[in-house]
């Protein structure tokens, strides 16, 4: 005989919290972090012992919350304006010459006449968003633990401007884009290794990089309950409002005195929804024997007294009475 939570019609309520982090180290140092870690729990406990002992850096940390099925993106950007089209040879209308001294207009009238420049000047301009970009749609699973996820973590960085080559004379800025397109499987509070997002090297475009560094992005998802008080207080008037007639038991098992104070609650509830328990207790607290004897007692003091006969206690969550050793919560 068992005892578990019954959802309302709104299922649970729960949010999602979404963290990103990216951490550098050399390339030869995470090779061999990569192939001694036997998981990525591992590997994460790993690279955050290195960065606290200054042999790795935390590249970016992104935070993003959310509901589960809903698309959700975070953006840390700068907005980056640049021409990318040039007039480099314009005609301008020279300025009229001055009348000759003495004459107020010229006998003979100016030919038209232009000027010629050379100097380029911009018609044309782009905007790139320079920063970090994370887009997400999460789902979570039916075992209330396992998140289903696509996700899109994106960086762009400006890395300077090119110098004027033989074919473009005008500079032009170059980015350097680490970008992720994934649909993966994640377990709750779990950190999970994405892949890497390393910097473009040796290329011979970017600015001079010193060192080859490889990036390893980690994304951890935990899920938040979102309390609703409105929901404990419902729970608590049926539990008030329900009476037992009464109440005999004898060397009853907790799990037996709870399921009947469940399917009893059921049946005099008008609405026919009841209160369910949740039993969070060590297995050995679920055989402990009940024996009491009550008449019209409403269901919130049956649980007291049962309650305290098990050396338990018990508090109102949003969907159950939840019974649990003294002294914790949940």
């Amino acid at each position: 005989m068992g005892i578990a939570m019954a959802l309302d019609e709104a299922g649970p309520i729960s949010a999602l919290s979404i963290r990103e982090e990216t951490f550098s180290l050399p390339i030869a140092d995470a090779y061999e972090l990569l192939h001694a870690s036997s998981s990525d729990v591992d590997t994460y406990a790993k690279v955050t012992a290195l960065m606290k002992a200054g042999k790795a850096k935390i590249e970016r940390l992104l935070i993003l919350r959310t509901k589960s099925g809903q698309r959700a993106v975070v953006e840390s950007i700068d907005e980056l304006r640049y021409a990318t089209e040039y007039n480099v040879a314009a005609h301008v209308p020279a300025p009229a010459l001055p009348p000759a001294a003495g004459n107020s207009v010229p006998k003979t009238p100016e030919p038209a006449r232009t000027i010629v420049t050379e100097k380029p000047y911009a018609t044309t301009f782009e905007t790139r968003n320079v920063g970090d970009t994370l887009e997400i749609e999460p789902v979570i699973g039916p075992d209330g633990v396992t998140i289903d996820l696509n996700l899109v973590p994106q960086s762009v960085r400006f890395a300077g401007y090119q110098q004027p080559t033989g074919e473009s004379w005008v500079q032009q800025p170059l980015f350097e884009t680490q970008k992720l397109t994934t649909g993966v499987s994640v377990s709750a509070g779990e950190p999970y290794l994405l892949g890497t997002l390393n910097p473009p090297f040796g290329n011979s475009l970017a600015m001079e990089k010193t060192e080859h560094r490889i990036w390893l992005d980690f994304l951890t998802v935990d899920i938040v309950p979102i309390q609703r008080p409105e929901l404990k207080s419902k729970i608590l008037d049926v539990a008030k409002a329900i009476t037992i007639p009464k109440l005999d038991f004898r060397e009853a098992t907790l799990t037996e005195a709870l399921e009947f104070l469940r399917s009893k609650s059921r049946d005099l509830d008008p609405r026919k929804e009841g209160i369910n328990f949740v039993l969070k207790v060590p297995p050995s607290f679920s055989q402990v024997k009940i024996t009491i004897s009550l008449i019209n007692v409403p269901l919130l003091e049956a649980v007291k007294y049962i309650t305290n006969l098990a050396s338990l206690e018990f508090s109102v969550e949003e969907n159950a009475l939840v019974v649990h050793p003294k002294g914790e919560r949940f």
